[in-house]
């Protein structure tokens, strides 16, 4: 391979294999992880492929991968039987036969007493390496890894065991040799968008997000929020993180109150973090989110000592016996009013004691929405120390996006309260 063949420095590739993981029966999460890792170690991913357990495919998708990056994570197809065949096409790949290494064989045999099992033939086959590449340990499996050097790139093959690749994967990203590799530091921080959609997210970030900036800007929504991600790569660590941190401070500028001010791994967080810095406590009481907001926010640790606790009040008794909505309110606007989600909130917040009480309730659909009471149409309600606030929201999509996105909305109320 001449020079002009040498992939780009700090490149890497990930290539799954197992007709399993090809067909769908399973899902490659061993690929999200590599490539995690790789990033975290300042790799840069420019390919991904999954193969199934064929030599001949094997071999082909290695050579895609091996032109493209200087290092590649192949995972899976190291087991003890016959159509565990990874081993056997990186030895064509690489153009070498097959030898027992003794090695991996002790790998292997360390394995097996840990199990207290005998050595197999079948076990045997794991200690079979293309010559003249090493083995992996394996402290908690019987199949070694691979590590094969060629001359312009380096294979790293990894068992198809979730447990196993994670325990090996990093230990052997930092064994390779590295040296002229051309490896970066990789900078990324993020911040929490609420209520803004994602195109016109984009209308305002556009030349941030333009390609082939030096700091590459992407937008990712979910669960009714949008995360805008940020990311540099350079030797220079410190440089990195300034370019970052200006980057993020221009989209803070331009997105206003949208930008969630904490940062947080989630919206959730980012409230409990809001509500412990104010010494305030919450207590919530939905209806059409049926309990999605309290999950959502009992998923934070250590958020017992900012909430109080919940009531899903579906029908309009318990609306009434629980947080004591008054009858005549839910007759004259029915449960799905403004009305009837201040009562709400306000009666959780006398019931709890709390600093703010918190409320949803809407139409989440398919069925259920009139003209004047869409599908779609929800209200919320915050009750704090500076009185009552309501908003009016309606959602597009179907009944799990609709409750999805009412969740974030309500959580996005108390934020901009606590925020101001």
């Amino acid at each position: 391979m001449n020079q002009a063949q040498i992939p780009p420095p700090g490149t890497a590739a990930i290539v799954s294999v197992g007709d399993e993981v090809l067909s769908g029966r399973v899902v490659d999460t061993n690929a999200a992880l590599v490539a995690r890792e790789l990033e975290a170690q300042g790799w840069r991913v420019v390919h991904r492929s999954t193969v199934g357990d064929d030599i001949e495919a094997i071999v082909a998708h290695l050579r895609v991968a091996a032109s493209q990056a200087r290092v590649v994570i192949v995972g899976g197809g190291l087991g003890p039987t016959a159509d565990d065949v990874t081993r056997e096409g990186i030895a064509r790949f690489a153009g070498v036969e097959l030898a027992e290494d003794p090695e991996a064989l002790a790998v292997v045999e360390r394995a097996l007493v840990r199990s207290s099992r005998g050595l197999s033939a079948e076990n045997r086959r794991q200690a079979l390496l293309p010559r003249g590449a090493r083995p992996i340990d394996n402290p908690i499996g019987t199949a070694p890894g691979i590590h094969w050097a060629g001359p312009a790139s380096q294979i790293l093959a990894l068992p198809g065991v979730p447990r196993e690749l994670k325990v090996m994967l990093e230990p052997s990203l930092k064994g390779i040799q590295t040296q002229g590799l051309g490896l970066t530091a990789t900078v990324r921080d993020s911040v929490i968008v609420v209520g803004l959609p994602e195109s016109e997210i984009g209308r305002r970030l556009a030349d941030l997000m333009a390609r082939g900036a030096e700091v590459s800007v992407g937008s990712y929504p979910t669960e009714g929020v949008v995360r805008i991600v940020a990311e540099c790569r350079r030797t220079d660590e410190s440089r990195a993180r300034q370019l970052v941190m200006e980057v993020l401070g221009q989209v803070r500028e331009r997105l206003g109150g949208a930008v969630v001010r904490r940062s947080a791994p989630d919206l959730a967080t980012a409230v409990f973090r809001e509500l412990l810095a104010h010494g305030a406590t919450l207590a919530v009481a939905e209806s059409i989110t049926g309990g999605s907001i309290c999950n959502a926010l009992v998923g934070v640790p250590g958020i017992s000592s900012v909430f109080e606790g919940g009531v899903v009040a579906y029908a309009n008794a318990q609306k009434q016996s629980w947080l004591g909505v008054q009858e005549a309110l839910l007759r004259s606007h029915g449960a799905v009013s403004a009305e009837v989600a201040a009562a709400m909130a306000e009666g959780v917040r006398r019931g709890a004691s709390t600093t703010f009480g918190l409320s949803t309730t809407g139409v989440a659909g398919p069925t259920g929405g009139t003209p004047q009471k869409p599908v779609g149409l929800v209200y919320f309600a915050l009750a704090g120390p500076r009185g009552t606030t309501v908003e009016q929201r309606v959602i597009p999509g179907d009944r799990e996006l609709v409750r999805e996105r009412a969740v974030a909305a309500a959580l996005d109320l108390l934020r901009r309260e606590l925020e101001t």
